[in-house]
């Protein structure tokens, strides 16, 4: 606990900083690369598996944020996460990313699920589906950068459905065009936020 509240603290410090806004996500990507399990089957033993959630939930509540564990299915998915039954006994919520693998690797039908909400309905399905982008400045080697991003679906995409529009922020034909105004709108969408968030803070000291 004290390490974690530790480095918490120094995000929530700079996100202050740098961005005048609390921290309000932590995210532990895995819980069993994170865990230190230090004895062979450790990771299916349920007394084991709620002592690392207690530790999540005790930095949730000292820190006044969500706490996010990323965890794999098992062999079995209708088991639930790898390990003992306790991860998913004690949490909150458990959203599974869920899709169709192809022959070829391509995975279908891609959506998040609300596996379980306490106190809530649960089972309920969100659609998205992933489009690439290209960072507007290549590599040390002048290589393009690429990464992907998700596009929400309102609904479970057809069969043979087409992949997401092109950005068209990113449609133009000449390369340093097309790096302009994906920049134009990196800085547009950041002064938006902050004069947002400017504006809200007006608004609360007003009131």
């Amino acid at each position: 606990m004290d390490t974690l509240v530790a480095m918490t603290k120094r995000a929530e410090t700079s996100l202050q900083q740098e961005f005048g806004l609390p921290l309000g996500l932590v995210i532990i990507d895995t819980i069993a690369a994170s865990a230190g399990y230090n004895e062979a089957g450790a990771e299916n033993d349920n007394a084991v598996g709620q002592a690392v959630m207690t530790v999540l939930a005790q930095l949730a509540e000292q820190m006044k944020c969500c706490v996010l564990g990323v965890d794999h299915f098992g062999k079995n998915i209708n088991a639930g996460t790898r390990g003992g039954s306790a991860k998913e006994s004690s949490a909150e919520v458990v959203l599974a990313v869920l899709g169709e693998r192809e022959t070829g690797g391509r995975v279908a039908n891609t959506r998040v699920a609300l596996r379980k909400v306490r106190g809530a309905q649960q089972g309920e399905e969100f659609y998205f589906m992933v489009r690439r982008v290209e960072d507007p400045e290549p590599d040390e080697d002048g290589e393009p950068v690429s990464t992907l991003v998700i596009d929400w679906q309102s609904a479970p995409p057809a069969v043979g459905q087409a992949k997401p529009e092109a950005d068209p922020w990113q449609d133009s034909r000449q390369s340093d065009t097309r790096q302009a105004l994906v920049l134009l709108r990196r800085v547009s969408d950041g002064g938006l936020g902050r004069q947002g968030n400017t504006a809200a803070n007006r608004a609360g000291q007003s009131n």
